[in-house]
């Protein structure tokens, strides 16, 4: 589809070139596209979309047509598979793609707080060279983290899984202990940001003394 995409950009200079005017060339451009209207009767359905709606054997005929043009067969298990409980597979299915989606969410969430809550912690002299270590810091993760596939068929399947768990968990956890910067007058020197969030309160220190309130109301 790309190299199609690519033919098509090739090729509009020289139809430009050929028929100048506008109206024309948009038609020459866009009445070939109506062709892909005959995809509504050639094309097959999404199995996914069948399986949805409870039409399994529909869905299977599809896969043992894709896989008689590639010339090969389906296996017995996965034959067997639409003659399960197909409602706690899409189940699972829609509580991990629920979870995903969560998990998306506060990952975008946080990378549109990081850069401007991390600027706050760095002195205006520095500020930008300290700010770019630390993103480049982030971009070792994103540099070892294809790696990880091949590492999860070698040691163990759910390695990366655990590994991106863990540094999230860890990560969190350490900006309980980052100072508070709400209110505060953004830091010029080092000395200054050193001293940043010791008159105030942290977060870590916010949290016990609403746990320990919370304990001496239950005391009481």
């Amino acid at each position: 589809m790309s190299t199609c995409l690519a033919i098509g950009k090739t090729i509009l200079g020289p139809i430009a070139w050929m028929e100048p005017y506008w109206r024309h060339l948009i038609l020459i451009i866009y009445l070939p596209l109506f062709v892909f209207v005959i995809y509504f009767w050639i094309a097959p359905e999404s199995v996914r979309w069948l399986i949805s709606k409870g039409r399994y054997q529909e869905a299977l005929d599809i896969l043992k047509e894709a896989a008689e043009i590639n010339g090969r067969s389906l296996r017995e298990k996965t034959i067997n598979d639409f003659k399960g409980d197909w409602c706690l597979i899409l189940g699972n299915y829609w509580l991990s793609l629920s979870v995903y989606l969560i998990g998306k969410m506060c990952i975008a969430g946080v990378a549109s707080a990081l850069y401007v809550y991390t600027a706050e912690l760095f002195p205006t002299r520095y500020r930008s060279s300290l700010l770019s270590y630390c993103s480049m810091i982030g971009r070792v993760g994103g540099i070892l983290a294809p790696l990880m596939p091949g590492l999860a068929a070698v040691v163990w399947l759910h390695l990366p899984f655990l590994v991106f768990g863990v540094l999230a968990l860890v990560s969190g956890l350490l900006v309980l202990l980052a100072p508070e910067t709400l209110g505060a007058p953004l830091p010029d020197s080092m000395e200054e940001a050193a001293e940043l969030g010791k008159e105030a309160p942290t977060v870590m220190q916010h949290l016990r003394t609403l746990v320990f309130r919370s304990k001496s109301y239950t005391i009481r």
